[in-house]
């Protein structure tokens, strides 16, 4: 399509561009390549295993165990609970249970599905009228294909894709760039003067997305930001200039959205994080980080053990504030003349805007933080490239983007490998970041799973040395001493974490009640487990089991009694609660008593032949020597010694 050289002189170009087309078949050549190249690189991940955050998030979360925890209505409302993420775990355990690679495999699509939006979302950038007239527009699919190719085979995209729980990243982020893409398709009819059922449908699916995607994490909250970016950037009238009353009414909404999430009480909060001041301190020298690894990923790690800032007066933090600034400022002025490159620097930062700025995280910082910023880092790198071929005309140009997506490639394979299980992930982090506590602690919990415990007490050590308040350091290097039966080591080291951690003191107190019970100093036991059942905001059956245990011991049976049906109450198939009230029962002389509390243990556990064999005692002692007999055989039959004992002594005139 010609241009003017009026119009050309308008939109930046150097000569008249006539509109290349492209068919059906190179667009599906396109996405052919984008699939194939993705699946090469992550394909070597399906069989790793879960790690980190996936131990509560998928393994021990309650809730994707059964899809009708979804039915609540209420817990969909807010986002804050990711019910759209844990609905697709959910999905993944009812076909799949544990299996780790159905969830590497649903997280290789959807970073798949996310490099295609990608793709699809320049393609409708360039239909823009602002895209439309720049000299670049030529080369549409090519940029639009290298972008999604740069944004699918980084490297630091490892941890959004590999690392199962934070498909929470990649599946917001997917459904923001889907419903920027329907955003852009509504506008682009709306400013061509299309009829209202033409453009209102895409607006819709647009908040529908969008809704989506708030709905599997929240940073997905700065898409209204983006959306409103793209619309100074890219949408125009007839003089060329952004629609004043739509960025006024999109401010106006995005205001109205702050307004109500701050009412509603719906920004969470971590404790332990830095104040507002100081994590916005210190995320500007981590959004700097962030650039660095995007153009230079190299020892990229799980947790880089960075250092916080404490004021804004840093000069370290002052230079990085500079520097933003700066690279803001050029996006601004090569809005018109470079807006594709205006548009990936904003992105960059705007995709950051809920986690890298003013609401404090507990850690500072995260490669998966990065997903749509490296989107806009890949726009930026994709269009100089472009606009050096344009300005050139070498084909041997090429060269470059080929190489440079090779090298990706290689280094995000290579990266998946280090991804393979917990140890080698933690060690790898070891390697990189010596001064890293929690790196220690993980190794040593991987030394203590080997059953090397020498070397695993000397890493909680080393992670204790690098930071005493390490709470799951303390918890781990005591719950290695009590298995080395030293009580007054462990009881040490729950005591300190009772002292400094009010968030971690219920835990400490079961375990250090446990200490006590083993020692047996059972009323320090049953002290600590009465404070542990206090916590009624998190009731854990085992602290009234084993105080019921303690009281036992001290030969309390009415108060041991009381405790075991309390579990009994929460649980009422725990099997050793069962067992050991009718033993208790038992002792006590109730024996009919004993006799239904074995019977209910039978229900649920009918190979229990310990249970089997005393119900047999106890109906003995009632009278009911058939009953017993009858009992004694069935565990007799089952490998049970002690019951063919019995059946010798007492049933040889009983006809069974």
């Amino acid at each position: 399509m010609g241009k003017s050289p009026q119009e050309l002189k308008k939109g930046h170009s150097s000569g008249k561009i006539k509109k290349l087309t492209y068919s059906k078949g190179m667009f599906a050549l396109a996405l052919l390549i984008i699939v194939v190249s993705t699946w090469l690189v992550y394909h070597n991940t399906l069989e790793h295993s879960f790690h980190f955050d996936d131990l509560h998030v998928i393994q021990k979360k309650d809730q994707i165990t059964d899809i009708k925890n979804f039915k609540d209505v209420t817990y969909w409302i807010n986002p804050n609970n990711r019910p759209l993420s844990y609905f697709t775990f959910a999905l993944n355990y009812r076909k799949d249970g544990l299996s780790p690679k159905p969830y590497h495999t649903t997280n290789i699509v959807i970073h798949i599905i996310s490099s295609i939006l990608i793709f699809i979302l320049l393609i409708r950038i360039f239909e823009t009228d602002r895209m439309r007239r720049h000299r670049i527009y030529p080369y549409t699919y090519p940029l639009a294909m290298l972008a999604a190719l740069i944004f699918a085979l980084h490297p630091v995209q490892t941890q959004s894709v590999t690392y199962i729980t934070q498909r929470m990243a990649s599946m917001a982020w997917m459904f923001a760039v889907a419903s920027l893409i329907f955003y852009l398709h509504g506008r682009v009819l709306h400013s061509r003067g299309k009829s209202q059922a033409k453009y209102l449908p895409a607006y819709i699916t647009s908040l529908l997305l969008w809704i989506a995607a708030m709905l599997s994490k929240q940073n997905a909250a700065s898409l209204p930001l983006i959306c409103l970016a793209a619309e100074f950037i890219f949408i125009t009238n007839k003089n060329r200039q952004p629609y004043k009353r739509f960025l006024i009414a999109g401010s106006g909404f995005l205001l109205a959205i702050v307004v109500l999430t701050v009412v509603a009480g719906l920004i969470p909060t971590e404790k332990g994080a830095l104040s507002p001041l100081e994590y916005f301190a210190t995320q500007m020298r981590v959004i700097l980080k962030y650039m660095q690894l995007s153009f230079i990923p190299v020892n990229l790690t799980l947790d880089y053990n960075f250092r916080e800032s404490t004021s804004m007066f840093e000069p370290a933090v002052l230079l990085s504030m500079l520097i933003h600034i700066v690279v803001v400022v050029i996006a601004f002025l090569l809005r018109k003349r470079e807006p594709l490159i205006a548009f990936g620097i904003v992105l960059f930062y705007l995709a950051l805007a809920v986690e890298s700025t003013i609401i404090p995280i507990r850690d500072v910082i995260f490669e998966h933080r990065m997903y749509l910023s490296l989107g806009g880092f890949a726009i930026v790198m994709s269009t100089l490239f472009f606009e050096l071929f344009r300005m050139t005309g070498k084909r041997w140009l090429y060269i470059i983007p080929v190489s440079y997506l090779l090298i990706l490639g290689i280094g995000a394979y290579d990266r998946n490998k280090v991804w393979k299980d917990t140890c080698t992930l933690w060690e790898d982090t070891l390697k990189k970041s010596g001064g890293n506590s929690r790196a220690w602690l993980a190794v040593g919990d991987c030394y203590k799973q080997k059953g090397d415990l020498v070397t695993a007490m000397d890493y909680y050590n080393r992670s204790l040395e690098l930071d005493s308040a390490n709470t799951t350091a303390l918890n781990n290097r005591g719950n290695l001493k009590l298995s080395q039966n030293d009580f007054e080591g462990a009881i040490a080291d729950y005591t300190t974490i009772i002292a400094i951690s009010p968030e971690s003191r219920w835990l400490a107190l079961f375990n250090r009640g446990i200490a006590h019970l083993r020692k047996g100093d059972y009323l320090k036991a049953i002290e600590d487990f009465s404070a542990r059942i206090e916590y009624t905001d998190n009731i854990d059956p085992q602290a009234y089991f084993n105080r019921a245990l303690a009281y036992v011991y001290l030969g309390d049976d009415n108060r041991a009694i009381e405790g075991f049906l309390e579990v009994l109450k929460l649980k009422p198939s725990d099997q050793d609660a069962l067992f050991n009230l009718a033993s208790v029962l038992m002792n006590s002389d109730r024996l009919a008593e004993a006799v239904t509390y074995y019977t209910q243990l039978l229900s649920y556990y009918p190979d229990h032949v310990t249970g089997l064999h005393y119900r047999g005692v106890a109906y003995l002692n009632l009278g009911r020597r058939a009953d017993a007999c009858n009992d004694w055989q069935k565990a007799a039959n089952k490998g049970f010694d002690q019951s063919l004992s019995s059946l010798q002594k007492y049933c040889r005139e009983v006809q069974l």
